[in-house]
């Protein structure tokens, strides 16, 4: 099994593509959020193991129970965030997680060229996530790192901001 794989269409939130935002940590990181509505069981097996084999490569020869208590990047977007706080409405009937990198992503439109305008949150596309596994001061678990991103289709704005164009069209 493979630790990376691209999605089918997912939503785009928190869109940091063309510049990086700075972590929790204090590292500079490219990223964005994913929603991949829950229908799609092919994303849940695939993330699954991708998820385990990352697991197994980092930490190899554990138990079977340790891998199932790694701590996970995916989350039920009808539930609560890790920080206890509930999730948006977009979030709704969709598995979120945030991939990231250092290197910034390649963004291609649908006939894979690159893109002129940046994709922004609420955008519809494909994503190449690679997972792997990390143990920092004793915080165990896997992440997804983000390779590119292929805008499928703009979607409307989730940051609730118009656009230029919108605004300024009757003049």
């Amino acid at each position: 099994m493979a630790t990376k794989f691209v999605t089918n269409q997912v939503r785009l939130s928190f869109c940091f593509l063309n510049k990086t935002r700075t972590n929790d940590r204090g590292e500079e990181k490219y990223s964005t959020t994913v929603l991949v509505p829950k229908s799609d069981q092919h994303f849940l097996k695939t993330f699954r193991a991708a998820e385990r084999e990352a697991a197994v490569k980092k930490f190899p020869g554990k138990e079977e129970a340790f891998y199932k208590a790694i701590k996970s990047v995916l989350h039920d977007g009808d539930g609560l965030r890790p920080t206890g706080e509930a999730f948006g409405p977009e979030c709704k009937g969709h598995w979120v997680f945030t991939a990231s990198t250092s290197d910034r992503p390649g963004c291609v439109d649908e006939n894979l060229q690159p893109l002129m305008e940046p994709i922004k949150s609420g955008d519809y596309g494909r994503v190449s996530i690679n997972m792997y596994g990390f143990d920092t001061k004793g915080n165990r678990g896997v992440a997804a790192g983000l390779n590119n991103v292929q805008l499928l289709e703009r979607g409307e704005s989730l940051g609730g901001r118009s656009d230029a164009a919108t605004d300024f069209s009757a003049f």
